[in-house]
């Protein structure tokens, strides 16, 4: 391995400024990134991470401040400007092309070309380079051929890497790389990117997950508010999860998933009897006791948030029956739902849980038209109230209630959506799927404590999570899936990582 302190400086980031409307998302930041070195960029949502990367990546242009490379200051306008530069950006939204193929997406806009009009694409020579390329990623039986719409998400994330090695980028900056991977994914990436480092490439690594930062990251930027906070030398591998949060939040946060289990109540509140449809899931049963974290665990692909799902009439079941309160319902359509006490945090904010180009305001009042209105017509003092309530209560910032939900932190964006199934309507059930994916330190904390607050109130909760120690930390109950079937129920007290991942494999 390529010792941190022994590469040259590559890039050189000096007193970084960015303000956006209202927001002054980065102040005076300076970063320093050596060859060979993995440096990790750790902050709550809003704290300036990605508009920095955005700065390199051509996207923002910093108000003030120079970007050096290799000792010269260089101008990046654009992103085709990073990548003369020899940068590259690898986001949590990939930029592939669903539907052309893996060797089509790694030579997208500089396909060697030829034939009678020297204007067609040579297929053949790209195969061959795309395969070259996925070799060295440790991918040497992946048909380059194949359209990227059908690989898996880690299978897409390499080909997002292999585009960087055919611009032979000397920087890669990986935004968020596992969120979506599972264990074993996690791990073979961990190996490409050490590799990538070890023959001299200089990484910038971004992740909520900070047990990933810890184990990977040679070095640790932690930023707050915008500013730096702290470079940390990880070189031993002795910085540690605990102090990584005190610097990203600036105080202790104690017990970290702050759960008691003292507000489930004896009463069920929902009973899910043999509910299947067929390719999904099958036979699925369990119950929900009032004032209860009930978690769904299991690998992915395990049939979890389909059956959620299904309980919330956005794919309804073929068999089987649900009660509420004792009272059957079918739950025909997510209306019927809805009107019957249910609320639903989906696995993908961006895509199903917010309208991002409509306000944060607009978003929650979105499921709440009668909230809003007067006589059939929108009321918008009434509208402005309902959303402050929440700005407020859920400390959600910057306090810009008009603003578009795109533009707000992933952290914020969630509270937004949990706010809207809050703001005047009687719940009963609660599913939340993922709700703390790619949401930083500090407002998971707020998350935890609002279940804690709503389940203290006698709601009901439906709790998915990819994180076992957070299933573990935050559920009163756990039930394990796999194949589409229940493998095992477990309390609280009896509940460990080895017994859910047991469960999960079907041993």
């Amino acid at each position: 391995m390529i010792g941190v302190f022994y590469g040259e400086v590559v890039l050189k980031m000096n007193n970084i400024s960015k303000a956006f409307p209202g927001v002054q998302a980065l102040a005076d930041v300076s970063f320093e990134l050596r060859s060979g070195e993995i440096h990790g960029i750790c902050g709550e949502n809003g704290a300036g991470k990605t508009t920095l990367m955005k700065v390199l990546g051509g996207i923002n242009a910093p108000d003030s401040g120079t970007v050096e490379l290799h000792g010269n200051i260089i101008a990046i306008e654009d992103p085709y400007a990073s990548i003369r530069h020899r940068i590259s950006v690898i986001y949590q939204e990939f930029n592939l092309v669903p539907t052309l193929s893996v060797a089509e997406n790694i030579y997208l806009g500089k396909e060697p070309r030829g034939g009678l009009f020297k204007s067609a694409p040579k297929r053949d020579e790209m195969k061959r380079g795309a395969s070259a390329v996925m070799t060295r990623l440790g991918m040497p039986n992946l048909d380059c051929g194949s359209m990227v719409k059908n690989l898996s998400v880690a299978e897409q994330e390499l080909v997002e890497i292999g585009k960087a090695l055919l611009n032979d980028a000397e920087i890669l900056i990986m935004d968020e790389p596992t969120a979506v991977l599972t264990p074993r994914e996690t791990e073979a990436l961990f190996k490409v990117v050490r590799k990538l480092a070890d023959d001299g490439m200089a990484v910038i690594y971004i992740s909520h997950r900070l047990e990933e930062v810890t184990a990977m990251c040679d070095r640790i930027t932690v930023l707050r508010d915008g500013k730096v906070i702290t470079i940390l030398d990880n070189n031993r591998r002795d910085v540690t999860k605990d102090a990584l949060v005190s610097y990203m939040v600036g105080r202790e946060l104690g017990n970290f998933y702050s759960r008691k289990t003292c507000s489930v109540k004896e009463d069920i509140v929902l009973d899910v009897k043999n509910l299947s449809r067929k390719g999904k899931f099958s036979d699925v049963s369990f119950s929900l006791h009032r004032g209860e974290v009930l978690g769904l665990a299991g690998l992915i692909g395990a049939g979890r948030t389909e059956v959620v799902q299904s309980i919330f009439g956005f794919m309804p079941p073929d068999e089987g029956e649900i009660y509420l309160e004792g009272r059957r319902i079918r739950n025909t359509s997510v209306e019927e739902a809805i009107r019957n006490g249910f609320g639903f945090v989906p696995e993908d904010r961006k895509k199903e849980g917010l309208v991002l180009g409509m306000t944060l305001e607009d978003n929650i009042a979105l499921p709440n038209p009668k909230l809003i209105s007067r006589h059939g017509w929108l009321d918008k003092k009434r509208r402005k109230n309902l959303s402050s309530v929440f700005f407020e209560s859920m400390s959600i910032r910057p306090n810009m209630p008009e603003r578009e939900a795109r533009n707000f932190s992933g952290g914020n964006q969630q509270k937004a959506v949990i706010a809207k199934w809050l703001a005047g309507r009687n719940m009963k059930v609660m599913i939340m799927d993922e709700p703390t994916r790619g949401v930083d330190v500090g407002a998971k904390q707020e998350i935890y404590a609002l279940i804690s607050a709503l389940t203290a109130d006698g709601l009901g909760i439906i709790f998915i999570s990819s994180e076992m120690l957070e299933v573990i930390g935050v559920c009163d109950r756990i039930v394990v899936m796999a194949g589409g079937r229940v493998t095992g129920e477990f309390s609280k007290e009896e509940v460990s990582q080895e017994v859910i991942m047991r469960a999960a494999v079907n041993l």
